[in-house]
C-alpha cells in the first residue's frame, strides 16, 4: 500500500455525518468553527490532554499492521492556517514526536499552498503571491517513493522544523526572527486550533454522528507553532529549492488581508494565502527602501554570481535526492537566461 498527501495530516474530510461538506476547511477567517479539524493530529500516537484521547490518524492500520506507506508535502502555509505543528508535536506544543518508520514528511520551504506562476496582486491581499515553487521537488519525491516500493530504497530523511532543533517557534515576530521590511505588516497570526464541543451524538475522534451543539461550544486550544525564518524571512527548515537557496525576495506562506477586507485577518490559502517580497536590486535602492535584506548586486555581484548560486543549488539538491538531474538542468538554463542582474542601457534603466 502505498500513500502520497499533500497538506495537513489534522484536517480530515468530514463525510460521514449529517450535512457532511468535505470541500470546507477550518481557516482563520472562514469556516473556523467547522469540524474537520479535531484529535488525533498525527501519525505517530499521543495523548490529547484536553480531552483525554489516545491515539494516531494511523489508528486502525497501526493495530493491523497494513499500514501504507506514505510521503507527505506540506507548503509553509500549512502551519499558519492549517495547524500542521500538531501534526508533529505533542498537543501543547512541548516536544517532537517520532517519525514512524512508514512515514516521511517534507516541508518544501516557505512556499504557499498553491503557487502562482507570476507574482501578482489579490484585490484584498497585502503582497503579491508567491511563486516559489513545488513541482520539482514533488517530481523527486514521487521517484523517491516509486523506489520504495519496488526495490526497498528509503526515501531521504524526514525534513521539517522541530522544536529541538529551534525551527518550530511561537508565531511571534521576536520567536519566528521574521526581518523588520518596510510595508510589510508582521502580527503573528495564526489559525488557532480550538477544542470544540459539537454535542453528545458527534463523535470528534471518528469526525462522524450528528451535531447537535451549533454555533459548538470552545473547551480549549492546542498550541500551534511556526516555522522559523532566516535573516530575509523565508522558512529554514525543510526542503529549501533553489529559488530559496538562491533568492530574489523573501517568500511566505502567509499574507494579511487589505483595509477594507478584514484587515489584518489572514488571506484564504486559495487562491493565494502566500506573499513575495523582491529584494532591492543594488546597495542604493536598498538603502533607500530601508530595511536589512541585502540586494541582488550584494549577494551575487552580477548575472553570473546567480547563476552559479543556482547551480551549486541545483546541484546539491540532485545529490539529496530532492531534485531530478532533468529539473536542475532546466533551473540552470532559466536562471543562465534570465534577466536577473543582466547589464542594463541607461535609457532601459532609467525606464525601468
Amino acid at each position: 500500500m502505498v500513500g502520497y498527501r499533500y497538506g495537513p495530516v489534522r484536517s480530515r474530510n468530514f463525510i460521514d455525518v449529517r450535512f457532511g461538506q468535505p470541500s470546507r476547511v477550518p481557516l482563520q477567517h472562514e469556516n473556523h468553527l467547522y469540524p474537520a479539524a479535531e484529535f488525533p493530529f498525527s501519525y505517530a500516537s499521543t495523548t490529547d490532554p484536553l480531552t483525554g484521547r489516545t491515539g494516531s490518524v494511523l489508528e486502525r492500520c497501526l493495530a493491523a499492521r497494513n499500514c501504507p506507506k506514505v510521503v507527505h508535502t506540506i507548503s509553509s502555509a500549512e502551519y499558519w492556517q492549517i495547524k500542521q505543528s500538531l501534526s508533529q508535536t505533542d498537543p501543547l506544543g512541548t516536544q517532537d514526536l517520532p517519525h514512524l518508520d512508514n512515514v516521511r514528511m517534507y516541508l518544501i520551504a516557505s512556499t504557499q499552498h498553491v503557487p502562482v506562476a507570476t507574482p501578482s496582486q489579490v484585490p484584498f491581499c497585502q503582497q503579491l503571491g508567491n511563486p516559489a515553487p513545488q513541482a520539482e521537488t514533488m517530481r523527486a519525491l514521487l521517484v523517491d517513493l516509486r523506489k520504495w516500493l519496488e526495490i526497498g530504497k528509503k526515501p531521504p530523511a524526514s525534513q521539517v522544523p522541530t522544536i529541538a532543533d529551534g525551527t518550530l517557534v511561537a508565531s511571534d515576530q521576536e520567536s519566528t526572527g521574521f526581518p523588520k521590511i518596510p510595508g510589510v505588516t508582521y502580527n503573528g497570526l495564526v489559525n488557532p486550533a480550538s477544542v470544540l464541543d459539537f454535542g453528545p451524538e458527534f463523535d470528534n475522534f471518528d469526525e462522524r454522528g450528528v451535531i447537535s451543539i451549533e454555533p459548538p461550544r470552545l473547551l480549549g486550544e492546542y498550541r500551534v507553532l511556526v516555522p522559523r525564518t532566516d535573516e530575509d524571512g523565508n522558512d529554514l527548515a525543510g526542503v529549501r529549492s533553489t529559488t530559496l537557496c538562491a533568492p530574489l525576495a523573501t517568500y511566505k506562506g502567509w499574507d494579511l488581508r487589505r483595509q477594507g477586507f478584514a484587515e489584518g485577518e489572514l488571506c484564504p490559502v486559495a487562491p493565494k494565502g502566500g506573499s513575495y517580497i523582491p529584494f532591492a536590486r543594488t546597495p542604493a535602492e536598498r538603502t533607500a527602501r530601508g530595511g536589512p535584506r541585502l540586494s541582488l548586486v550584494e549577494r551575487y555581484g552580477d548575472h553570473e554570481g546567480y547563476v552559479e548560486a543556482v547551480r551549486d543549488a541545483a546541484e546539491e539538491l540532485v545529490e539529496q535526492r530532492f531534485l531530478l538531474p532533468a529539473d536542475a538542468k532546466r533551473l540552470i538554463d532559466e536562471a543562465e537566461s534570465s534577466n536577473v542582474l543582466r547589464y542594463r542601457p541607461a535609457r532601459q534603466a532609467r525606464s525601468a
